[in-house]
């Protein structure tokens, strides 16, 4: 799809359903970290402490938390 602003002026229909389309792939994605980071997060639970720490556990929740954190921010 094209940026350039006039084509979005001229098309402004599709280049408002493109946008549509990338907000709920947005979201999906968001989605997708949050099952993730609770699917880590009850993995932690059960896993052995020298599996958290040769997984690097909380270092996966760091970044998990950081990109959920970016993905909600405005």
């Amino acid at each position: 799809m094209p940026t350039d602003p006039m084509w979005c002026f001229e098309n402004y229909g599709e280049a408002a359903e493109y946008i549509d389309q990338l907000e709920k792939q947005r979201d999906e994605l968001l989605s997708a970290l949050k099952e993730a980071r609770e699917l880590v997060e009850d993995w932690g639970a059960y896993a052995p402490a020298y599996m958290q720490e040769k997984h690097d556990l909380e270092g996966d929740m760091n970044k998990l938390d950081a990109a959920i954190a970016r993905a909600e921010a405005p």
